[in-house]
């Protein structure tokens, strides 16, 4: 929640607004410590659809932010040597798509080389904002192919580094490909009470 938080004001300071004035976040109510996350989203800036570059106008500084950027270029490239680089002996991967974690860098790799299979060669990774931490760095993301958007292909991702600056942990959430936001409404709007019991 606090990364929508972060969002709502990050595409309200990308707007041209200062943080100072009224915006979406104060609509919202947006808790402080979103909008830390939020203004060092800022400081970075965005991303953008430069398939030479998966993420031209990001800037990062902090060490785990740059570790995460040169990943997800390497990524792009589909260079998996070089990605594995970037993890920890001791990684552990959740990403939302899967059942299960990635444990380890053969699990990393396990993982890669399933993406790898699964995506065209065509698809590219890019990062749309991300936080400009050392140890903790959170990003939006999208996906491309020949240079165009795809539909629905977006996701947050969330890191933690070791202690010598490689990818400890990573935890991703892939938008759903199918909207069932209205059926669960409707669920629990007609069973919530059962639970309450």
């Amino acid at each position: 929640m606090a990364f929508l938080y972060a969002k709502i004001l990050f595409v309200d300071q990308c707007k041209g607004r200062s943080s100072s004035c009224p915006g979406l976040a104060e609509q919202f109510s947006v808790p402080k410590h979103a909008r830390a996350i939020a203004l060092k989203c800022s400081e970075l800036g965005e991303g953008g659809e430069d398939t030479e570059n998966p993420s031209p106008r990001l800037k990062p500084r902090g060490r785990l932010a740059q570790t995460v950027s040169k990943y997800f270029a390497s990524w792009s490239e589909r260079d998996l040597d070089e990605c594995i680089q970037y993890f920890a002996p001791d990684v552990v991967i959740t990403d939302t798509f899967f059942e299960e974690p990635f444990v380890g860098i053969e699990g990393a790799r396990e993982l890669l080389k399933e993406s790898k299979n699964l995506f065209p060669d065509s698809f590219r990774f890019v990062l749309d904002s991300m936080t400009d931490g050392d140890t903790r760095v959170a990003a939006k993301w999208h996906v491309e192919s020949n240079g165009g958007r795809i539909p629905n292909a977006n996701g947050m991702s969330f890191w933690t580094a070791s202690e010598d600056g490689l990818i400890a942990s990573e935890y991703t959430v892939v938008e759903p490909v199918l909207k069932i936001g209205n059926s669960v409404r409707l669920f629990y709007k007609a069973f919530g009470p059962f639970f309450k019991q």
